[in-house]
């Protein structure tokens, strides 16, 4: 009996031993396909995940190796806005020839046709309701705000008389605007209340300012266009095109991305241009030397996209300073002074 059923264990044995092979065949064919899915769907763009394996996406612009002149330089960067979500501008604080690019950029008639949006570093979010008032032309006193630029984060840093020009002039070009089409500038620094602060453990969760960030109620929907403007260290390629492209659900995989609420929200790291500003030496180009204004020029592989070059000159390198009356037995002068103090002092 037991010789007559023999074979039919031996059946049982290799349809078992046939089965967990398939089984295991299933598995890993099915892990295959989940991994090859996701590689495509990275490929595609999808997701802060897709973003991640592929941090450092360009945009597709195609510049002229050289674009000479002022009025060449803002129509190719005004041109660029068909092809980005965003134009990231760096500047050097208080330079003279950064603010002559973004004042030229913003009265240029074109702009209110190619964004909506300004984002600045220069304007504490705290009073971003002063700010709107002023911009879009109510009748705002200039001590209702001042304090956009005067309370930032960093103390005395934006009292050069450019970031002044800049609100102002923006608040000119909307008075001659339909509402419609009114630019809104939005102020990117975290919203510090200098009334509560007394030491530096007062000022320190407000100094993580990797990110044009911080503003609560206030942000520009996916999609829309923008130009923010800030200093050239948090616009680098490949980190900020790259939180500007994160949910802010999925912050917490970007590591050094504050979790916070963001200024901007684009759809890809690739709808980011970032544009910076080249004064002295040109490293890339020896023989260049401006003499009908900027020269704006396509980048390979830096930590910008495009530069605009000014040349090496003295005059470029220029930095406006503050006007020292500013604080010269002034209100102002002595907040200034009780800051500074605050920012060294340990409880």
């Amino acid at each position: 009996m037991r010789s007559d059923h023999r074979p039919q264990s031996q059946w049982v044995k290799s349809f078992i031993v046939f089965s967990v092979l398939a089984c295991v065949s299933i598995v890993a064919l099915t892990a295959l396909v989940v991994f090859l899915s996701r590689r495509v769907f990275s490929r595609m763009g999808h997701g802060a995940s897709a973003q991640i394996a592929s941090a450092d996406l360009r945009p597709d612009i195609r510049l002229p190796d050289r674009t000479a002149g002022w009025s060449n330089v803002i129509a190719n960067l005004l041109a660029a806005f068909d092809h980005v979500d965003v134009i990231a501008l760096a500047e050097t604080h208080g330079k003279k020839v950064d603010s002559d690019l973004r004042l030229r950029l913003v009265r240029d008639p074109d702009f209110p046709f190619r964004a909506h949006f300004i984002v600045v570093e220069f304007g504490n979010a705290l009073d971003q309701a002063a700010l709107d008032r002023y911009i879009f032309g109510e009748d705002v006193a200039l001590r209702e705000v001042e304090p956009v630029w005067r309370d930032t984060t960093q103390v005395a840093g934006n009292d050069s008389p450019v970031y002044a020009e800049f609100f102002a002039a923006v608040r000119e070009v909307n008075q001659k605007l339909p509402p419609v089409r009114r630019l809104r500038v939005i102020a990117g620094d975290p919203p510090i209340d200098w009334d509560k602060v007394r030491t530096k453990e007062d000022i320190a969760p407000f100094l993580r300012r990797d990110f044009p960030v911080s503003l609560n109620r206030v942000a520009v929907p996916r999609g829309e266009k923008a130009l923010v403007i800030y200093g050239a260290a948090h616009l680098n390629r490949p980190g900020f095109p790259l939180w500007a492209a994160a949910d802010p659900s999925t912050m917490k995989e970007y590591p050094g991305a504050p979790p916070i609420f963001k200024a901007l929200q684009v759809n890809s790291p690739s709808r980011v241009f970032v544009v910076s500003t080249l004064t002295g030496e040109n490293r890339f180009e020896t023989t260049w030397q401006p003499r009908d204004g900027p020269v704006l020029f396509p980048l390979q592989g830096e930590t910008a996209d495009a530069s605009v070059y000014f040349g090496d000159t003295p005059d470029v390198a220029a930095i406006v300073p503050p006007d020292p009356r500013i604080y010269r037995d002034t209100p102002y002068g002595a907040e200034v002074a009780r800051r500074k103090k605050a920012a060294e002092t340990t409880r």
